[in-house]
């Protein structure tokens, strides 16, 4: 069986927007091959305005849902690369005092929540680290500690890896 991601993942949705962008661009270019009678559409003006109208009107939102669902789709896939960096070349700490915390996104009518813990360092020094947003409360499963990786150049580059500080907890 295997693991899920207790992170909340919304990469499909740029999938999603960026195939439908694509479907409405290939009705948008298809048309424009289609031939059109000269008797019922009138002149060639009517069906070279007809043809740019129906261009204008389907290739543009297109080009938007293919613009929103690329960007979506950017953004989770630098995050993804960065969070492997830090996995592979940030300093590993063990954070405690772990506290979900709601967020203003909602998804099913619900507010997604994060989870925040804190880390002191040798010179005293308290650091609040936040999660990515979460599908449901991992609490039960953390033994109040989680790992969290940063870059030693940059405390604010950090990820807190909810996901390999848990138990091996299934959803069925």
């Amino acid at each position: 069986m295997r693991r899920k991601s207790i992170y909340l993942n919304l990469r499909w949705t740029g999938i999603l927007l960026m195939g439908m962008g694509l479907i409405f661009l290939s009705v948008a270019i298809g048309m424009q091959f289609i031939t059109i009678d000269f008797d019922t559409a009138g002149t060639i003006t009517n069906e070279s305005i007809f043809r740019l109208v129906f261009l204008l009107s389907f290739g543009l939102p297109a080009l938007i849902l293919i613009g929103i669902g690329l960007g979506i789709f950017i953004f989770y896939s630098r995050q993804k690369r960065k969070e492997q960096d830090l996995r592979n070349r940030g300093r590993q700490i063990i954070a405690s005092n772990l506290a979900i915390a709601p967020s203003n996104i909602r998804v099913n009518m619900q507010y997604q929540m994060y989870l925040t813990c804190t880390y002191r360092d040798a010179r005293g020094q308290q650091y609040i680290f936040k999660s990515r947003l979460l599908r449901f409360d991992p609490l039960p499963f953390l033994n109040n500690q989680v790992t969290v990786y940063y870059d030693p150049d940059k405390m604010s580059r950090y990820f807190v890896d909810v996901d390999a500080s848990m138990q091996n907890v299934y959803e069925l």
